[in-house]
């Protein structure tokens, strides 16, 4: 005999069915392709071993405007070492040398080298070519692509990419690599990518048929731990011992409203991109 359905169960079917009804026929649609659930339970914690750095409009403006001078940037990494930083990703694609300024450039690269923790991103242009890093950073830095796909609502994010002979990883894939100590060559399996941590084990990504990740957004800046750029220089130029990052994940990256750096995302709408590379 089959077990009666418990009235919770029931109820609990009547509810989806009303939503279901009520919703507009656009987004059930929209809810079936992307398998994204209506409206989200709850907001997922982020962990605070990670660390967003927000150059903001502000900050932009006590630095002598945009675009900031690489100074300041290996000033960062610098701090950021010396903190004790695990993880240090600069969402800023440096693919230029300063020809004004090349004493900023062999210092930036300085920096990048000696941290040893430094992933910087580059861009796959529409003919599929990799624009990367100047030569000076790319050589002491791990590299990841920071496209987001063609989107206007980013439901999901490409994680490879194959420009030319080579494969390339996203930015934040490399990012959590980095961080994770996984320095094993990623399995690429249909449905998943395998990864083989130090000790052994393993981990699985989940992708699609297409080869792109799901992800489970955690909202906007109000969900993660952030500090502004100028404030993180004056602390450790002033009060250098109560920056206490060791082990962290630190992501140095834009919010200025200047500049075009906000995409929208399910659930949450207008975010910074850098955001998306932390899912």
């Amino acid at each position: 005999m089959n077990k009666p359905e418990s009235v919770s169960k029931v109820n609990s079917k009547h509810k989806i069915l009303a939503i279901a009804i009520l919703l507009p026929i656009t987004l059930l649609l929209n809810l079936i392709v992307w398998d994204v659930p209506p409206f989200p339970v709850h907001a997922r914690n982020v962990t605070n071993q990670i660390l967003l750095v927000t150059l903001s409009d502000a900050d932009i403006e006590t630095l002598g405007g945009w675009p900031i001078s690489r100074d300041y940037f290996g000033y960062m990494i610098h701090a950021l070492t010396q903190s004790g930083a695990k993880t240090i990703g600069l969402d800023f694609l440096f693919d230029k040398s300063d020809s004004l300024f090349q004493e900023y450039d062999a210092a930036l690269a300085g920096f990048i080298r000696t941290s040893g923790a430094v992933v910087l991103p580059a861009i796959i242009q529409s003919d599929g070519a990799a624009l990367l890093p100047a030569r000076p950073f790319r050589e002491y830095a791990a590299i990841g692509f920071s496209n987001l796909g063609e989107e206007s609502t980013i439901h999901r994010l490409p994680l490879t990419a194959y420009p030319g002979d080579s494969i390339f990883y996203s930015f934040g894939f490399e990012l959590a690599r980095h961080y994770l100590g996984l320095t094993e060559k990623p399995d690429i399996k249909p449905g998943r990518i395998m990864l083989k941590k130090s000790d052994g084990k393993k981990l699985d990504v989940p992708i699609d048929k297409k080869g792109y990740f799901i992800p489970d957004y955690f909202g906007g800046l109000d969900r993660i731990h952030r500090i502004g750029f100028v404030e993180l220089l004056k602390t450790f130029q002033d009060h250098p011992d109560s920056l206490n990052l060791k082990g962290k994940l630190i992501l140095v990256a834009p919010v200025a409203q200047t500049l075009p750096v906000i995409k929208t995302i399910p659930k949450y709408g207008a975010v910074p991109g850098s955001l998306i590379h932390l899912t």
